[in-house]
């Protein structure tokens, strides 16, 4: 639908209260996405593990710069996407769990 190589995602509950031309500066390469290791992920790291995830790679998906053209370029995010959702059906953060994923 959008017609851009990328796109920065923030949660309708955030304070922007700086430039964020910085972020869109970020070079991704051949990355699908930038954003921050969420620190507040160790005290449910336990699930996070039961998910097949690793929680010092885990990041937080309230502010994301989105790689669209890298995304589009792997056809195959959709099912894998829907599998890991299928595999772990009780996830507490679906959203962020899949991005992570």
């Amino acid at each position: 639908m959008l017609q851009t190589e990328k796109v920065i995602y923030l949660d309708c509950d955030l304070f922007v209260n700086m430039d964020i031309a910085e972020l869109w500066n970020i070079d991704l390469g051949e990355h699908y996405l930038a954003a921050s290791i969420d620190q507040g992920i160790m005290g449910v790291k336990e699930e996070i593990i039961a998910c097949g995830l690793e929680p010092s790679r885990y990041f937080n998906s309230g502010v994301i710069l989105l790689g669209l053209a890298n995304m589009r370029a792997r056809t195959n995010r959709d099912q894998e996407m829907l599998r890991f959702l299928s595999d772990y059906p009780h996830t507490t953060l679906p959203g962020q769990d899949v991005l992570n994923h």
